[in-house]
């Protein structure tokens, strides 16, 4: 990167990547050029999962290529575990196992995927899994200064249920603005970490049940509840521009717009930066839900722009729909499931300023009434 620009005769005011794997080049061929650039040395931590999850205090373990899962275990952890690679993306490769025989399985799976992105990798975390409510937390940072913050429930995944490595997929399938966990569980969780993180909430007082057809996080019974107090258990830290779906999010509720703190931090603009970082006074103006689409199959794909088939047949839906994003077009060739991938076919901002229960309620008659057709 360094090199092809340094061969340009203009002027360049800043450089940076909005993709996970570009992150570190950019920044490095940034101080290289004397611009402004993120610490490279907290990039190379937030690109190893078991490094962050050292430094967090929770414990994990590595297994390398060639290594003896069953004598680095030797009893220090507890079934269910999570399998991960040490890198990689969307949840791909990440398993949850019942048992000796599972994490081996999920180990060698790891290390034979066929992802271009999980080619590098030659090792795989290990830890114990938590049930607790999953979170997105978006941080806006700046000189060790917090200057927005914001908390997603990230709802649960197919390898949150008592399967095991039969469905292990740890995709998501909904994420819903602003978090429905208590105060005192949000401050902790702001508290954990800096930039932003996937986390858990040990002993929390919230569990997810469904009541009246809607999945949501309730107040956990006298039964579920426990004398321990409520815990972070992180699942890692991307140090980079949320998705396109959280950006959308974070605009719509809270005013806030990702991208253009993206570049502005990338000029050095602090100033401006700061000010762009300030959320509406009143809170957030509408709660929103991340859906996610997700086929039952693979094939070649048989549907339209899901959003714009939605507005033609259900306009009622539409309307609750604010932006959307499809990954496969007619015609196209969408992967078979895989022991750890469902692909998205696309994802739909839907927003209610009635409340968390109206969105709920809306996005499951959208989820209802898409229809993904193959060929």
């Amino acid at each position: 990167i360094f090199r092809a620009l340094s061969g340009q005769d203009i002027h360049i005011h800043g450089l940076t990547s909005n993709l996970d794997w570009l992150t570190y080049p950019a920044a490095e061929a940034a101080a290289f050029m004397g611009l402004p650039h993120e610490d490279l040395k907290a990039l190379v931590i937030c690109r190893n999962k078991y490094r962050q999850k050292l430094i967090s205090g929770d414990p994990a373990l590595q297994i390398r290529k060639g290594d003896d899962a069953r004598s680095i275990l030797n009893g220090s952890f507890h079934f269910p575990m999570v399998v991960k690679p040490s890198g990689g993306l969307n949840s791909e490769g990440v398993s949850k196992v019942l048992n000796q025989d599972e994490l081996e399985t999920a180990v060698d799976r790891v290390f034979a995927s066929q992802y271009d992105h999980m080619s590098h990798v030659n090792a795989v975390n290990v830890e114990e899994y938590c049930a607790g409510p999953e979170v997105d937390v978006n941080f806006v940072l700046l000189d060790g200064e917090i200057l927005f913050v914001e908390v997603a429930d990230d709802f649960p995944k197919a390898g949150d249920g008592e399967q095991g490595a039969q469905s292990s997929v740890f995709k998501e399938t909904a994420m819903v603005y602003p978090t429905a966990l208590p105060t005192d569980e949000v401050k902790m969780l702001t508290k954990l970490l800096h930039k932003t993180l996937e986390a858990r909430v040990a002993n929390s007082r919230k569990q997810y049940l469904c009541r009246d057809s809607l999945l949501d996080l309730v107040d956990r019974n006298e039964e579920g509840l426990t004398t321990a107090e409520p815990s972070t258990v992180l699942i890692e830290v991307n140090a980079r521009l949320p998705g396109d779906m959280c950006r959308a999010a974070a605009l719509r509720a809270y005013g806030v717009d990702y991208n253009a703190l993206h570049l502005l931090l990338a000029l050095g603009d602090t100033e401006r930066a700061t000010a762009t970082a300030k959320p509406f006074l009143t809170g957030p103006q509408c709660h929103c839900e991340t859906l996610f689409i997700v086929a039952d199959r693979g094939g070649v794909l048989d549907s339209e722009d899901v959003h714009e088939t939605l507005k033609v047949e259900h306009p009622e839906f539409a309307a609750s729909v604010g932006e959307s994003y499809c990954f496969y077009k007619k015609g196209d060739v969408v992967p078979k499931h895989t022991a750890d991938s469902q692909p998205w076919i696309a994802w739909l901002l839907v927003f209610s300023r009635e409340g968390r229960k109206d969105l709920l309620r809306r996005a499951e008659e959208i989820r209802r009434n898409v229809v993904v057709r193959f060929l």
